[in-house]
């Protein structure tokens, strides 16, 4: 976290992580903003578990929802899609 988008930043923690026997780690996000709203979404993609092939991928979009000091809170993987 940061004062400004340029720094300096305090690590506070990860936003994703394994959740097991779904999926491991994500990579590659993007953020993006609903238009006109304060509605936050993160674009990513997971390794399903088993893992099917060296480069398989799944791609997912979750909400992202925060903690009322504007931390981020983790983003948990399921099966299919919530909300």
């Amino acid at each position: 976290m940061g004062k400004t988008s340029f720094g300096p930043f305090d690590r506070k923690g990860g936003v994703f992580g394994s959740q097991e026997p779904i999926a491991t780690g994500a990579g590659h996000h993007s953020v993006i903003c609903k238009p006109g709203t304060d509605e936050w979404y993160v674009c990513y993609h997971r390794r399903p578990i088993p893992n099917l092939a060296q480069h398989h991928r799944v791609t997912c979009l979750d909400r992202l929802r925060f903690n009322d000091d504007g931390t981020i809170r983790p983003v948990v993987p399921v099966a299919q899609g919530n909300e």
